[in-house]
């Protein structure tokens, strides 16, 4: 066994960690175009931010959150009992700071009068509430683009919070991807190394 015998294997494995690694960076750098004798390196996601935010958009808006999603949510039981609720508690809470400002009235709608008028008022809201929630999803589906506002999040996403997220999420798997590299480097160099003591 000579010496470029154990070389050719190392240097291939050196290469195949390289060359995976200067992939795995080149998602995200360089961040704008460079040119390099003639050559113009610009980084995976960067170059098509703005075609993955589209894409990502439409994804989302088709079949992740739609308006019917926001809409079914809305008109559940759960939903609408919350929707009494608070309603009822704004009522109470006007009806406390009404009468605490005038007295004169309190001291005529106090007790079962009270309620009455409370619930009187609670009534009416209540059956309001369901047109109100209509007119609310109306303007929801009018207004608002699930896939507009994805896509220009994305658009805005800092590409170093991106980066460092990516790395920090999926470090062991790129690590894994480096490391098979350099096996796969090294396999082929002593493919190689087969190669020329047969021939």
């Amino acid at each position: 066994m000579t010496l470029s015998d154990i070389f050719i294997p190392l240097i291939a494995a050196l290469i195949g960690w390289i060359t995976n690694y200067i992939a795995i960076r080149m998602l995200f750098r360089p961040r704008r175009p460079v040119t390099v004798a003639g050559l113009t390196l610009h980084g995976l996601i960067p170059k098509r931010q703005k075609e993955l935010a589209e894409n990502i958009g439409e994804t989302v808006s088709k079949s992740l959150v739609s308006h019917d999603d926001v809409t079914a949510v809305l008109r559940t039981p759960e939903v609408q009992e919350k929707i009494s609720r608070e309603v009822e508690g704004e009522i109470d809470a006007f009806l406390e700071k009404f009468l605490s400002g005038n007295p004169m009235v309190a001291m005529f709608l106090q007790g079962e009068m009270l309620q009455q008028v409370k619930g009187v008022l609670v009534q009416q809201l209540e059956a309001r509430t369901p047109h109100l929630l209509e007119q609310v999803i109306d303007t929801l589906e009018e207004k608002v683009d699930f896939k507009a506002i994805v896509q220009r999040k994305i658009e805005g996403f800092d590409l170093g919070e991106l980066e460092d997220l990516v790395y920090r999420i999926s470090s062991r798997e790129l690590k894994t991807i480096e490391i098979l590299g350099a096996v796969l480097g090294f396999l082929v160099g002593l493919l190689q190394v087969a190669l020329m003591h047969l021939g």
